[in-house]
């Protein structure tokens, strides 16, 4: 089950997980409770039930763009 957290970091898997790992350390040792996907998901959760709940239960919501990600939205 999902609890409580201070941020939730969303990001592009192919261009910005070593920035979210790097933001999630960062956070994590000034103490806040950042939700990531790699650590918050359990083994055979439902993956977009995990993370609905965690965007609700977030006081803020991190979204890491990417040059990568904003091409692609404009090419769509």
């Amino acid at each position: 089950m999902t609890s409580f957290c201070d941020a939730f970091v969303s990001y592009g898997r192919a261009d910005s997980q070593v920035l979210a790992l790097g933001l999630h350390a960062c956070l994590s040792s000034d103490g806040l409770r950042v939700w990531v996907d790699f650590n918050d998901i359990p083994l055979g959760g439902d993956f977009q039930q995990e993370i609905d709940q965690s965007i609700q239960l977030s006081h803020n919501f991190i979204f890491i763009i990417s040059p990568m990600r904003l091409s692609r939205a404009t090419a769509a």
